[in-house]
Order: C-alpha cells, then sequence, then structure tokens
C-alpha cells in the first residue's frame, strides 16, 4: 500500500506538470515522409521550444543541437537496414535550454521495402552525467513500443525488454493481448488496458493517452511504469491502425521522490516525522472523513540535565530511545512526530 500511495503522489505531481518535467522523459515521433517531428509538451519543454501540438520540421529541429549529433542523425537515416536502436547524447546550444545536455533514445518502428527508415519513435531526458554507465542502465529504464490497433500484433524494443528483465533473443510477447494478459499486473487492467482500447476503438478519446501501471518482471516482482502513446493512423471508420509510445521505470523516480520527502519531513537524529510534516498534514488530518483525531503530547523529563551531565550523545540516545517506544508501545493506528527538541506528537485519526 505504500509503494502505491507514493505512485499515486507521483501521478498527481506529474499532471501538475511538475515532477515529469524533472524526472521523466517526453516523448517524440519522426516520419521522414514528412520531414518533420512530433514532440509532447515534455520534449518540446526540455528543448526550449514552444509546444504547439504539430509537427515541427527536420531544419528547424536540427539547429537545436550540436551538429557532431546532426551527423549522426541524418547518417541513420540515410542507412538502408542499419540499427533500429538510437542512443544518442544531445548538447542543445540554442534557446533558452542552451547548455542542456539530453539522453535520446529511440527505435526505428518501420521501413519501407528496401530497409530505409521511414518512422522512429522514442524519447528526451535530462542526463545528469556524461558517461557510458548512465546510457546503459538508460537502456534498463525505459523501451518503445508498436501497437497495431486493428490486428492486435506489438513489437517492442531491446530497452523495453531489457526493463523487464529480457534479452533480445528471449521470447516475448508479440501481441497485445499476450501482453496484457501476462505483463500488465491484473488491477491495472481495468483502469488503464480499457482505456487504451477505447482510445483504438474511435477518436472521440482522443489520440494520446498517459497512463501508471503495473508490469511483471521476468523474475516475478512488478515495476510501476509511466506509458505513454498516440495513435500515428486510423482508417476509414476511425480505428486506430497504428500506435507507438514508450514505457519508463518510475521505481527509481518514486524512490528518488520518497528520498526528497524524507530529507525536508523526516527528524535527522530520531528518523520520525517533523513538525513540517506536522503542518503539510493538518489539513488532511482535521478533513471529516479523518474524524474523531487523537492526539497525544508527551516530552521527556530532565534531558537537559543528561546533556549536562551526561553529554549530549548521551541526550540523543535518550531521544532515540524515546522515539523507538512511542512507535512500537502504541497498538491503534499511529503516526509519531518530534515536535522540536525534547517534545513529541502522536497523531492518531479515527480514533
Amino acid at each position: 500500500m505504500e509503494e502505491l500511495d507514493r505512485t499515486l503522489q507521483l501521478t498527481a505531481l506529474m499532471q501538475s506538470n511538475q515532477l515529469g518535467r524533472e524526472f521523466l522523459s517526453g516523448y517524440w515521433i519522426f516520419d521522414q515522409q514528412r520531414r518533420a517531428f512530433l514532440l509532447d509538451r515534455q520534449s518540446a519543454h526540455l528543448l526550449g521550444v514552444d509546444y504547439t501540438g504539430d509537427w515541427v520540421d527536420l531544419d528547424s529541429m536540427l539547429t537545436l543541437y550540436d551538429p557532431l549529433c546532426n551527423e549522426r542523425f541524418m547518417h541513420i537515416l540515410s542507412t538502408v537496414g542499419g540499427s533500429d536502436e538510437i542512443i544518442e547524447e544531445l548538447s542543445v546550444i540554442k534557446g533558452p535550454k542552451q547548455g542542456t545536455v539530453l539522453l535520446a533514445r529511440g527505435s526505428v518502428v518501420k521501413r519501407d521495402d528496401k530497409g530505409a527508415v521511414l518512422i522512429l519513435s522514442g524519447s528526451l531526458k535530462p542526463m545528469q552525467q556524461r558517461s557510458g554507465a548512465h546510457i546503459g542502465s538508460a537502456l534498463k529504464r525505459e523501451g518503445n513500443w508498436e501497437w497495431y490497433g486493428v490486428t492486435g500484433r506489438g513489437t517492442f524494443s531491446i530497452g523495453y525488454r531489457a526493463m523487464l528483465g529480457y534479452a533480445p533473443h528471449e521470447p516475448f510477447y508479440d501481441t497485445f493481448k499476450a501482453w496484457a494478459r501476462g505483463a500488465v499486473h491484473p488491477e491495472d487492467v481495468t483502469s488503464t488496458v480499457d482505456e487504451q482500447l477505447q482510445i483504438i476503438k474511435s477518436p472521440d478519446k482522443g489520440d494520446y493517452f498517459e497512463c501508471a501501471l503495473r508490469l511483471k518482471h521476468k523474475d516475478g516482482h512488478y515495476i510501476w511504469t509511466i506509458g505513454r502513446g498516440l495513435v500515428l493512423q486510423r482508417d476509414a471508420e476511425g480505428r486506430a491502425v497504428r500506435l507507438a509510445g514508450t514505457s519508463t521505470d518510475i521505481n527509481l523516480v518514486a524512490a528518488s521522490l520518497t528520498a526528497a520527502q524524507d530529507r525536508i519531513y523526516r527528524d535527522a537524529l530520531t528518523g520520525l516525522y517533523n513538525r513540517k510534516y506536522l503542518h503539510a498534514q493538518q489539513e488532511q488530518w482535521t478533513a471529516v472523513s479523518q474524524q474523531p483525531l487523537s492526539l497525544i503530547y508527551a516530552d521527556v523529563t530532565g534531558l537537559k540535565l543528561i546533556n549536562d551531565h551526561l553529554g549530549h550523545q548521551e541526550g540523543d540516545e535518550l531521544l532515540k530511545d524515546a522515539a523507538q517506544l512511542l512507535q512500537t508501545s502504541i497498538q491503534r493506528r499511529h503516526i509519531v512526530i518530534r515536535a522540536g527538541g525534547d517534545e513529541f506528537m502522536v497523531v492518531m485519526p479515527r480514533i
């Protein structure tokens, strides 16, 4: 339940467009026939360009980052039958994001009958360090997929398979139905997969989706992911013929969120919540759903005397013992807070 609560908090922050800009990837598609990119809002933000929801021509995009990256990208486009996976570091050289280094990942979605690239899709994310180790770990944190809505066939990139613990040569899901049945947590099928099916059936639900769901790792445990997808083509009846997107492992992001919250809301000595946490939760605890609310106030008698005569180290040990006692001796649901100094509070909602 704690991991689910963290994920719900993460999703809410993503919807407010705050945390996603710091941690999660932007999504993009390149269409060779249009010679243009389609960027989502996050990719536009990372590159420092205005988000329009429309295609951005290739020439304009190539002016944004280091010419060496341009050469490599153009080489990929002009190579027949080359690699299907693209991993590049992009140095932004223009606009408000000048000097930013991004990690660009992508997969070839479609080639023509001669093997030339027609469609590329992938993601952008901020680079924390410029190293091969970072790129290697990124392969295991994110992957691309393509889904043919009418036939149900699905294809998954090497990075997607690695994220779930599979080597490139190992058998993997080849249809949407097999993926939904074997990879998706049963509790997430109704809330996420069924919504995706509605997007396939009709454009009434839009052409873009974003969802949080749990995917089953090869070793049996589940990882929380953020899935993003975009309809690339619909038939005359409005059914989605082809979709492409990315999935990102957010367990690492959830851990980063928890660590950040701990730095703000935890007392370094006792590990208890602190006064900032008490104030942050005040509105929640006073809500009708938490009533009746009971509080216990306690302080440690003689702490100053112990500090003065036995030393602050002994006083710290006494505070840690008190914290442990309050955490373990109360049987009802409760939250223990070090309000400051030798003062403690125990908050008991619905008691």
